[in-house]
């Protein structure tokens, strides 16, 4: 019974969060721009997905959570020290994900508070001067105090959803679409990146690993190769999530 009333409050602190603006802005550009992100991260999204990133001279947002460093996270092996200095020095947004990849709504707001000061902490002790604007719910789980958090203290809160975003939004939980094995044939990416375009609107993409066998939250180098390919043709810019904010977004 009390795991049953549990699970109903998480449900309805996700439901006020998710439909709870909290900060509000308008997207006007004078073309469509297309966000690649990377949460975790796993070694393979860095070191097959930064080389297909790096192949059409583009660059992405790296969402990574420090207890996972240096671990097998999921059987799939997570990012080193190493591969977020690489990934910094190569142009890509590092972003935080919290240290402790843990939802929102199984934690407070107090221990969520303090899972961010431990991953800009962790992350600063390897790139020290580096700003972080972005970061990524785990779960893609939103609560009405987190979001409150994180627009205090990053530009963009991202979150899922199964569209692009356009017109008014919220930063603290932009859309986002997940390009992932367990979700192959939801999304069709073709139509979504051609809608973006016309709609002058943002679609970011995030997934997990990379490779020929991807994870069930993973994806293959082709698929990233295929959304680039189209979105270089639909006119989209190829920006990592920061790039986005700096040059295009106005408030009212």
């Amino acid at each position: 019974m009390t795991g049953c009333i549990s699970e109903l409050a998480d449900r309805i602190r996700f439901k006020i969060g998710h439909k709870t603006t909290v900060s509000p802005a308008r997207l006007r550009r004078e073309r469509g721009a297309l966000s690649l992100t990377f949460d975790d991260f796993p070694r393979s999204a860095w070191r097959e997905g930064g080389a297909v990133l790096a192949h059409h001279g583009v660059h992405g947002t790296y969402f990574p959570s420090g207890s996972l460093c240096s671990s097998r996270y999921l059987d799939i092996d997570q990012f080193k020290s190493n591969d977020l200095e690489e990934v910094a020095s190569a142009g890509h947004e590092v972003g935080s994900h919290g240290f402790y990849h843990t939802s929102v709504l199984k934690q407070s707001i107090q221990d969520f508070s303090k899972s961010i000061l431990k991953n800009a902490d962790f992350i600063k002790s390897i790139l020290p001067n580096i700003k972080l604007d972005s970061f990524a719910y785990p779960y893609g789980n939103v609560s009405l105090s987190a979001k409150f958090k994180v627009s205090s203290s990053f530009k963009f809160g991202r979150g899922l959803g199964d569209n692009y975003n356009c017109g008014w939004m919220d930063l603290s939980q932009m859309k986002a679409v997940g390009l992932e094995k367990s979700k192959r044939g939801l999304h069709d990416f073709s139509e979504l990146i051609e809608s973006t375009a016309l709609n002058k609107g943002w679609l970011i993409v995030y997934t997990h690993d990379v490779g020929r066998n991807p994870s069930d939250w993973g994806c293959t180098e082709d698929e990233i190769d295929s959304i680039i390919k189209n979105a270089k043709a639909a006119g989209l810019d190829i920006l990592p999530m920061n790039k986005v904010r700096y040059s295009n977004l106005r408030y009212f």
